[in-house]
């Protein structure tokens, strides 16, 4: 910038080997401006795809836990259920048997009516 204002200031003084040493100053600069700025978007992007990267198996992460507890309650629900017939011959409740697509609050609440010694007390 402060080159363009000498130039601009000394413009009718000035020699065409002046102005050309000028011009490919400015050129020289404006193109080590674009590399740089290259540098930095690529540095951003590179930053940004790995926060992106990280969030994605996170998520995953997260859902792959949430199946092994719902498999886990699931088996859960199924030993009970079994050890119930197995102790008074009569089926289990249908209507407490949780899905394993129902949401984690509901899986716990109905975990929660399962106690220890419900099987034998009945």
């Amino acid at each position: 910038e402060q080159q363009l204002r000498d130039m601009e200031a000394q413009y009718h003084n000035i020699t065409d080997a002046l102005r050309e040493e000028y011009r490919q100053n400015i050129t020289a600069a404006f193109l080590n401006y674009q590399v740089t700025f290259h540098e930095l978007a690529e540095g951003y992007n590179e930053k940004i795809y790995l926060l992106i990267e990280g969030v994605h198996q996170k998520f995953y992460g997260l859902k792959e836990h949430s199946m092994n507890q719902r498999a886990m309650i699931m088996t859960l629900f199924v030993d009970y259920s079994d050890a119930d017939f197995y102790h008074t011959f009569k089926p289990y409740d249908k209507q407490n048997m949780p899905f394993m697509s129902d949401e984690l609050d509901v899986l716990l609440e109905k975990l929660i009516f399962i106690q220890w010694d419900s099987v034998t007390a009945n």
